[in-house]
């Protein structure tokens, strides 16, 4: 007797592009019970190039890339719960980048900053490479204007050893401000809104879970002087 097997699989995911340059425009789509959604991207500003190549991690990871497009027009649904949104298109804008290569540092953070009413979009890095890779510590900041140009700062990171939030899943106790001192002379105070915000994958190696979160910004950069972002960390103090 020839048994036939059918096996349906049902994807709750789907994320692609729709233009031919697998770039300018996308779109992402969840049927998750409670929080679907279903967006575009349309590319409305030019690539960043982090460290204004694209490479980001030094000697080891020469191979590691990273570039961002800053700001996509964003149009489509979610919903949460039994709310569903539309997204104003014409107030949006929504960062995509992609990150490749050979590995990464075991010690990382990125802020990825927004300042209102400007074209100032800023990818700013903070990885510690193990000995004997020279530098160990790297600091550098890529910031576009709008569709002007690249430039790159090196700063230095001051992550708080008291105002931190630690991990029930990890046990990692992750700083929650920051202080950047900027090469030009600007500073910011980077502080995330709320403590947990780690995202958990439930297995132990290097990024498997990761700090991600909202965070808010104040001081002097480039002429302004308040911002918004996000944070992303691995193990970084």
């Amino acid at each position: 007797m020839l048994a036939l097997m059918i096996v349906v699989y049902v994807l709750s995911y789907g994320f692609g592009a729709t233009s031919e340059d697998k770039i300018s425009s996308l779109y992402a789509s969840n049927s998750v019970k409670d929080y679907p959604y279903d967006l575009t991207f349309e590319a409305k500003s030019k690539v960043l190039l982090n460290g204004g190549n694209g490479v980001i991690f030094g000697q080891g990871y020469t191979n590691s890339t990273e570039w961002a497009i800053p700001a996509l027009k964003t149009n489509g649904t979610f919903s949460v719960g039994e709310g569903k949104f539309q997204v104003d298109a014409a107030k949006s804008f929504t960062w995509y980048d992609r990150q490749a290569g050979n590995g990464a540092p075991q010690s990382w953070a990125w802020f990825q900053l927004h300042f209102p009413g400007t074209a100032i979009k800023a990818s700013i890095w903070a990885y510690d490479l193990a000995a004997p890779a020279v530098p160990t510590e790297n600091r550098f900041a890529t910031i576009r204007f709008g569709e002007e140009a690249h430039l790159v700062l090196p700063y230095t990171l001051i992550a708080s050893t008291t105002n931190v939030w630690k991990s029930d899943h990890t046990n990692v106790t992750y700083p929650l401000s920051w202080t950047l001192n900027f090469e030009n002379g600007d500073k910011l105070e980077d502080n995330s809104v709320r403590g947990d915000q780690e995202i958990y994958g439930g297995r132990e190696q290097i990024g498997n879970s990761v700090y991600a979160g909202f965070i808010e910004a104040k001081g002097k950069f480039l002429g302004q002087h308040a911002g918004f972002g996000v944070v992303e960390m691995i193990q970084l103090r």
